[in-house]
Protein backbone atom coordinates (compact mmCIF):
# COMPACT_ATOMS: atom_id res chain seq x y z
CA UNK A 1 0.00 0.00 0.00
CA UNK A 2 3.18 2.09 -0.23
CA UNK A 3 3.03 2.76 -3.83
CA UNK A 4 -0.80 4.11 -3.61
CA UNK A 5 -1.18 7.43 -4.76
CA UNK A 6 -4.49 9.30 -4.55
CA UNK A 7 -5.39 12.08 -7.19
CA UNK A 8 -7.78 14.95 -6.29
CA UNK A 9 -10.63 13.26 -7.90
CA UNK A 10 -10.51 10.90 -4.77
CA UNK A 11 -10.55 13.66 -2.32
CA UNK A 12 -13.33 15.35 -4.42
CA UNK A 13 -15.20 12.55 -3.60
CA UNK A 14 -14.42 11.90 -0.07
CA UNK A 15 -15.57 15.62 0.24
CA UNK A 16 -18.87 15.19 -1.75
CA UNK A 17 -19.75 11.96 0.23
CA UNK A 18 -18.74 14.19 3.72
CA UNK A 19 -21.61 16.95 2.33
CA UNK A 20 -24.71 14.23 1.15
CA UNK A 21 -23.89 12.88 4.53
CA UNK A 22 -24.03 16.66 6.17
CA UNK A 23 -27.04 17.38 4.17
CA UNK A 24 -28.56 13.90 5.12
CA UNK A 25 -29.25 15.09 8.69
CA UNK A 26 -31.61 18.57 7.19
CA UNK A 27 -33.14 16.38 4.83
CA UNK A 28 -33.58 13.01 5.84
CA UNK A 29 -34.21 11.66 2.17
CA UNK A 30 -31.15 12.61 1.14
CA UNK A 31 -28.97 10.05 3.97
CA UNK A 32 -29.87 6.65 2.49
CA UNK A 33 -28.64 8.03 -0.63
CA UNK A 34 -25.55 9.18 0.67
CA UNK A 35 -25.34 5.58 2.12
CA UNK A 36 -25.40 3.68 -1.23
CA UNK A 37 -23.03 6.34 -2.54
CA UNK A 38 -21.03 5.67 -0.44
CA UNK A 39 -20.98 1.63 -0.40
CA UNK A 40 -20.93 2.27 -3.92
CA UNK A 41 -17.46 4.48 -3.39
CA UNK A 42 -15.69 1.83 -1.13
CA UNK A 43 -16.49 -1.07 -3.52
CA UNK A 44 -15.02 1.08 -6.32
CA UNK A 45 -12.18 1.66 -4.46
CA UNK A 46 -11.89 -1.78 -3.46
CA UNK A 47 -11.56 -3.19 -7.08
CA UNK A 48 -9.58 -0.64 -7.99
CA UNK A 49 -6.88 -1.09 -5.14
CA UNK A 50 -7.43 -5.44 -6.35
CA UNK A 51 -6.87 -4.93 -10.05
CA UNK A 52 -3.89 -2.44 -9.51
CA UNK A 53 -2.01 -4.71 -7.06
CA UNK A 54 -2.95 -8.26 -9.21
CA UNK A 55 -0.29 -10.15 -10.57
CA UNK A 56 -1.37 -9.95 -14.16
CA UNK A 57 0.11 -6.47 -13.49
CA UNK A 58 3.52 -6.25 -15.33
CA UNK A 59 4.93 -3.36 -17.15
CA UNK A 60 8.87 -3.16 -17.71
CA UNK A 61 10.68 0.10 -18.91
CA UNK A 62 14.51 0.36 -20.24
CA UNK A 63 16.16 3.10 -21.17
CA UNK A 64 18.94 3.79 -23.85
CA UNK A 65 21.21 6.45 -23.38
CA UNK A 66 23.68 7.83 -25.63
CA UNK A 67 27.61 7.77 -23.79
CA UNK A 68 27.98 11.13 -23.67
CA UNK A 69 25.76 13.64 -23.83
CA UNK A 70 26.85 16.89 -26.03
CA UNK A 71 26.50 20.30 -24.35
CA UNK A 72 23.75 22.91 -26.62
CA UNK A 73 22.82 19.24 -28.77
CA UNK A 74 19.52 17.34 -29.13
CA UNK A 75 20.32 13.91 -27.22
CA UNK A 76 18.17 11.24 -28.09
CA UNK A 77 16.81 9.24 -24.89
CA UNK A 78 14.86 6.12 -25.86
CA UNK A 79 12.56 4.73 -23.52
CA UNK A 80 10.94 1.60 -24.36
CA UNK A 81 7.68 0.79 -22.26
CA UNK A 82 5.97 -3.15 -22.67
CA UNK A 83 2.67 -3.75 -20.93
CA UNK A 84 2.54 -7.71 -20.49
CA UNK A 85 -0.45 -7.78 -18.52
CA UNK A 86 -4.29 -8.29 -19.64
CA UNK A 87 -5.43 -4.59 -19.31
CA UNK A 88 -4.77 -1.57 -21.19
CA UNK A 89 -3.31 1.46 -18.93
CA UNK A 90 -3.38 4.63 -18.80
CA UNK A 91 -0.11 6.07 -17.79
CA UNK A 92 1.79 9.08 -16.81
CA UNK A 93 5.56 9.10 -17.32
CA UNK A 94 7.40 11.55 -15.23
CA UNK A 95 10.88 11.57 -16.45
CA UNK A 96 12.88 13.95 -13.54
CA UNK A 97 15.70 15.49 -15.97
CA UNK A 98 18.61 17.36 -14.18
CA UNK A 99 18.08 20.57 -13.04
CA UNK A 100 20.48 22.56 -15.78
CA UNK A 101 18.26 21.65 -18.69
CA UNK A 102 15.45 23.67 -16.80
CA UNK A 103 12.88 21.58 -17.81
CA UNK A 104 10.69 20.88 -14.50
CA UNK A 105 7.39 19.92 -15.75
CA UNK A 106 8.39 17.01 -18.17
CA UNK A 107 5.47 14.24 -18.78
CA UNK A 108 3.83 12.18 -21.13
CA UNK A 109 0.41 10.35 -21.16
CA UNK A 110 0.12 7.27 -22.65
CA UNK A 111 -2.41 4.48 -23.43
CA UNK A 112 -0.42 1.20 -23.31
CA UNK A 113 -2.98 -1.89 -24.75
CA UNK A 114 -2.92 -4.97 -23.41
CA UNK A 115 0.26 -7.64 -24.53
CA UNK A 116 1.44 -4.25 -26.41
CA UNK A 117 4.66 -4.49 -28.39
CA UNK A 118 7.01 -1.66 -26.84
CA UNK A 119 6.62 1.98 -27.19
CA UNK A 120 9.50 4.31 -27.33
Amino acid sequence: MRNLFLTNRFFWCCGGLALAFVLGFAFPAVFPLAQVAGLFFLVLLALDILLLYSRDLEVSCTRTLPKMFGLGDDNPVHLEILNSGRMPLACTLIEELPVQFQIRDFERKLALPPWSAPIG
